[in-house]
């Protein structure tokens, strides 16, 4: 079949590449898109390069287009590839001044094509195919929303295949600081458009075009912290179910504008966004773990500088539990916040818990799912809210705190024992792993129920799990991620033990034979 196929091609197509007839070399372009294969010879490959690259500069618009097309499957061919690289900028330049006569997803399909192939030689033209590529993407967004329906299906599929091409070629240039200012600029009124249409299809494409800049930026340059409002506006009024994909744009102005976000209004714009998850009823783990994630790295990466802001949380905290009818999933979400605040600043929290008298509800949900809900990850982070807790004075806890303390003490051995014996990758998993292995514990369930539920919580974790390899881009990790629990307990227990000697030696007494062992394997 193969042979056949070559055999039509030099015999009946790549002759009329030359033909003076402009319909025949359009039709011989056409037919050369469409069979190319991968394995023809290379002296028919190198034929029908030489004659697509001389119908790129026909005088007559079908020729050039169709031509591109083909080029598009010729440089897939290794003799193709090697062709195009000798004249690589000429390429370049004749697509990019077709692009701006005649809007195509096919051609973009092709200039996206030479960007991924030639990725390591297209810096010096990056600035310029930014340009014109957004260039594009405007002028035929200005072109979407006519009474043809057909003609809208392609415009949208127009530009969809530019922001792919748009995002090909900003990976292609991560490492330079100067190409990703300078693409920045050229992406920045396509993302205003994007969020200014308010349409939720094109939402996802905006998320990834941004992140892809903030990722390779540096800083935030006033242009970026301009789109910050627009986003938040977006996700308040009707793009609530991007949550997830938003954190990270959210980490990524937290963690490379520090000051600016600040002084900004960008973080009461974030307590907005947590608020309105938070306080809708109808708002899922799925929209309550990436909520929490954002107030984590609010409150690590603005530790000390931001007091007024506990008290709020907190009391949307306990709101939400109070209405909260899910006896795992979301509770345990909602306990993160509380558990970043005592990280946070542990006195502070006792006392707005305690001056709300909601301390005694906490900590009895918390020590409910203590170990029998927690992922990796939520025992770290409970062992971080102990070790911060037991890190106050005892005078300075409220009194329930210090009639607690000896069992704090042994959770926080216990929890530690857990940690330490997670593997690294567990400690990275985000929120969804406490998801699948949460369980009601009221008691009242029967074995069948369990093991149904044992088996749908296995079916969700291969599916997150596939769900994570696909969006990488948007696994976020915080500050917290880079503490050490295991030292944070043990300068916590030493420092304990020198400020109240006698304290520890009674918690000390307090421990069972296992718990000593348990300690003192925990200690260097």
């Amino acid at each position: 079949m193969e042979a056949g196929i070559q055999h039509l091609l030099n015999t009946f197509i790549i002759p009329e590449l030359g033909s003076p007839h402009p319909f025949l070399r359009a039709q011989a372009c056409w037919t050369l898109g469409k069979f190319c294969s991968p394995n023809l010879d290379d002296e028919t490959m190198l034929k029908a390069f030489r004659g697509i690259v001389a119908c790129l500069s026909d005088n007559h618009l079908p020729v050039k287009f169709y031509a591109s097309l083909a080029l598009n499957q010729l440089i897939k061919h290794s003799a193709g590839y090697a062709s195009a690289s000798e004249c690589y900028p000429q390429l370049l330049e004749v697509l990019v001044r077709m692009m701006n006569s005649i809007d195509s997803d096919d051609l973009v399909d092709t200039i996206n094509t030479l960007i991924e192939r030639f990725s390591d030689r297209v810096s010096p033209y990056a600035a310029l195919l930014a340009q014109n590529l957004c260039d594009s993407f405007l002028r035929v967004d200005d072109a979407v929303g006519g009474d043809d329906e057909d003609d809208n299906e392609i415009e949208d599929r127009t530009l969809e295949k530019i922001l792919n091409a748009l995002k090909t070629l900003l990976n292609c240039v991560s490492e330079d600081p100067t190409l990703i200012s300078k693409m920045e600029i050229c992406v920045t009124p396509v993302i205003h458009r994007i969020l200014n249409s308010k349409n939720p299809d094109s939402f996802q494409n905006a998320i990834s075009l941004l992140s892809l800049v903030l990722s390779h930026s540096t800083f935030i340059s006033p242009n970026l912290w301009s789109l910050f409002p627009l986003f938040a506006s977006a996700f308040l009024s009707w793009a609530m179910d991007w949550m997830s994909e938003l954190l990270f744009l959210l980490c990524q102005y937290i963690e490379k504008g520090k000051q600016d976000f600040l002084n900004g209004p960008y973080l009461d714009l974030c307590c907005s966004i947590f608020n309105k998850l938070v306080m809708d009823p109808k708002s899922s783990s799925t929209d309550l773990n990436p909520a929490s994630k954002l107030i984590e790295h609010i409150l690590a990466s603005f530790k000390g500088k931001i007091d007024n802001y506990i008290q709020p949380l907190l009391q949307l905290s306990i709101q939400r539990l109070s209405i909260t009818e899910d006896e795992s999933v979301c509770k345990i979400a909602i306990l993160r916040v509380i558990w970043n605040t005592f990280i946070y600043d542990a006195r502070l929290a006792l006392h707005l818990l305690s001056t709300q008298g909601s301390i005694d509800a906490v900590f009895d949900l918390w020590f409910r799912f203590l170990f029998a809900n927690l992922g990796g990850r939520d025992q770290k982070l409970s062992s971080l809210a102990i070790s911060s807790i037991l890190a106050v004075p005892f005078q300075n806890l409220p009194p329930l705190i210090q009639s607690q303390f000896p069992l704090l003490f042994k959770n926080l051995i216990n929890l530690q024992s857990k940690v330490s014996q997670q593997p690294a990758r567990e400690m990275q998993d985000s929120d969804e792993a406490s998801d699948d292995q949460s369980q009601e514990t009221d008691g009242e369930e029967n074995q069948d129920e369990q093991e149904d539920n044992q088996e749908e919580q296995e079916d969700n974790q291969e599916e997150q799990e596939d769900n994570q390899e696909e969006q990488d881009p948007n696994d976020v990790y915080t500050v917290i991620d880079t503490y050490d629990s295991g030292k944070v307990f043990f300068e916590t227990l030493r420092e304990l033990s020198q400020r109240d000697g006698s304290l520890y030696a009674n918690l000390l007494a307090s421990l069972g034979d296992e718990e000593k062992l348990t300690l003192n394997s925990l200690l260097p």
